[in-house]
This record gives structure tokens, sequence and C-alpha cells, in this order.
């Protein structure tokens, strides 16, 4: 019998979306050199919601994951509702502040 993930995503976006806020995500692929134009970046941007929390003070190892770390709890779902394509390292996350992580 298959899980039913749908049920579980949309929960989740709604426990989310409650009691954390509206973040965006920011993917940037470095282009190729074109002589006279330069590197064209290709930027993705979407729209989602999330949590930035502290990481509890047992997970701090000092090597991989530092006392000044956050940690991204994100909704599977973007702002319309469909499914959230998931960051990669070096993806921008800006919060609802415009700080940008």
């Amino acid at each position: 019998m298959a899980f039913d993930y749908s049920k579980t995503s949309k929960t989740a976006n709604r426990l989310v979306k409650n009691f954390g806020q509206a973040l965006t995500l920011t993917h940037v692929v470095a282009g190729t050199y074109v002589p006279g134009a330069g590197i064209t970046n290709t930027t993705t941007t979407q729209y989602g919601y999330g949590a930035i929390v502290n990481w509890d003070s047992r997970q701090i190892d000092g090597s991989l994951i530092l006392a000044t770390d956050k940690k991204l709890l994100l909704s599977p779902l973007n702002r319309a509702g469909t499914a959230l394509t998931a960051p990669v390292l070096e993806d921008k996350v800006t919060d609802a502040a415009g700080k940008v992580y």
C-alpha cells in the first residue's frame, strides 16, 4: 500500500504557514562567458513558507554545525500550493524582514 503524501504535505504547509513566515528562495546558475556580453547568470525565484530557527546546542559540533548557523524548516509547498523545488547548497533564502541567509 502506497502512502499518500499529498495530505501530509498540506498539513505541513498549513502549520509552517501559520507559525512561520513568508520566504523567498533564490537559485542562481552561473552562465557561460559570451564575448561582448560577459557572463549571464540564470536566476530562479520561488516563494514559500518556512521557519528559520537556531540549532539545539546538542547538535552544534563546531565543525559541521556552528553556533551561529541557522536551521531552515521549509514547507513542501510554495505559496500557490504546488510542490516547491527543494533548495540546494548555495541557494539564498530571504525572510519576511529582508534578511538573506
